[in-house]
């Protein structure tokens, strides 16, 4: 009970969804500084085109981007839970992170990247959306700058992480660190616990009634001082006598 307690725990959701910008803000910044030596290096390219397919791979990943940060915020208000959408990116990020380590063949090395920004625009825009689902109005600000602080980390610890690594261990081991953390965060987003969205009314909403409640029940809505209390009824007189509006009761039979 404790466990899952925990693992449907706004700290715990907040955490793993931090979790997830700073590997893919980290992935982004490991990869790029190394795009001109993959292509010279693995992939063979001529040193005067390494420029242009260097700005090709980098402008595919943010029309992927574009686009999936397009697609993933219809889709994602349509499906009944964010899940899976969000762990399909995580998998789709370690894939194309495994695609650029090992391949030395520019066409794979291209639908990497585009795959690349696609995983990248489901797991920003999704876990944002996870945010909002379950993170009350008063500590959404919060949770906020913590993913936000996530994401400025990982895009300053990965150029200075991945220099290091490349120049002692070599263009693979450069990935280590990402694939450690790709596996940790979808083992993360296994555990969570989130439930599924619905259309229910909030706590708030629940306790005060609707306008049209309150005219059914005889109340009078006043836009200028509010809503008043249904007249008085006299059951000793006849419905006519009990109705404000009638012009031959006179103000002494009123009060």
């Amino acid at each position: 009970m404790y466990a899952r307690k925990l693992r449907s725990s706004d700290g715990f959701i907040v955490f793993v969804v931090g979790i997830a910008v700073f590997t893919d803000m980290m992935l982004y910044g490991l990869i790029v500084p190394m795009l001109p030596y993959a292509l010279s290096d693995r992939v063979g390219i001529a040193q005067r085109d390494v420029q242009r397919w260097n700005s090709i791979l980098l402008g595919s990943f943010g029309g992927a981007l574009m686009l999936g940060s397009l697609v993933m915020g219809w889709l994602g208000d349509k499906v009944p839970s964010r899940q899976t959408p969000f762990l399909l990116g995580l998998i789709a990020l370690g894939l194309s992170t495994f695609a650029i380590a090992l391949t030395r063949d520019l066409v794979i090395l291209l639908i990497a990247r585009v795959l690349s920004g696609l995983s990248s625009a489901v797991v920003s825009t999704v876990g944002y959306a996870i945010l909002f689902d379950v993170v009350s109005t008063e500590k959404i600000g919060r949770a906020l700058g913590f993913v936000s602080l996530s994401q400025s980390v990982g895009l300053l610890v990965g150029p200075a992480l991945g220099g290091v690594l490349y120049e002692y261990g070599g263009y693979f081991i450069t990935f280590v660190p990402a694939f450690v953390l790709i596996a940790t965060e979808i083992a993360l987003r296994v555990l969570v616990v989130v439930k599924k969205r619905d259309k229910a009314i909030t706590k708030d909403e629940a306790q005060e009634p609707s306008e049209v409640s309150i005219l059914a029940k005889g109340y009078t809505a006043n836009p200028l001082y509010g809503t008043t209390l249904p007249p008085q009824t006299d059951p000793s007189r006849t419905d006519l006598e009990n109705n404000p509006n009638n012009p031959t009761i006179t103000s002494s039979d009123q009060i």
